[in-house]
């Protein structure tokens, strides 16, 4: 990522902003597990349960000052923003980033 910033001369990196990621994890799962395992409460039980302990190893704090220090080193600045939860990777990238850089031209 810091590399394509560098490579494409980007001023900026926008990183969403995960304010209530759980609670919007948590309620996307629990869908999940209804329409995987309708009528079963102990399937959909297991379900949310295995889901989360897959999720719960990534370490996204981890990621981001990774991404902070390699940007840093290059120059790059990094940026936090609100992304939406439904919608393409491509199109959350885009909506971050337009939505990032108008809340920059305003303040």
């Amino acid at each position: 990522m810091v590399k394509l910033a560098q490579q494409y001369r980007a001023d900026s990196i926008v990183i969403p902003t995960l304010t209530h990621v759980r609670t919007v994890l948590a309620s996307e799962i629990t869908a999940r597990a209804e329409q995987r395992c309708p009528g079963s409460v102990e399937a959909q039980k297991k379900y949310v349960k295995d889901y989360q302990m897959t999720i719960s190893r990534w370490s996204y704090n981890r990621l981001i000052e990774t991404i902070r220090s390699k940007a840093q080193q290059l120059g790059v600045a990094v940026e936090s923003g609100f992304q939406p939860a439904r919608a393409s990777p491509q199109e959350q990238a885009k909506d971050i980033a337009i939505a990032t850089y108008h809340s920059r031209s305003s303040a």
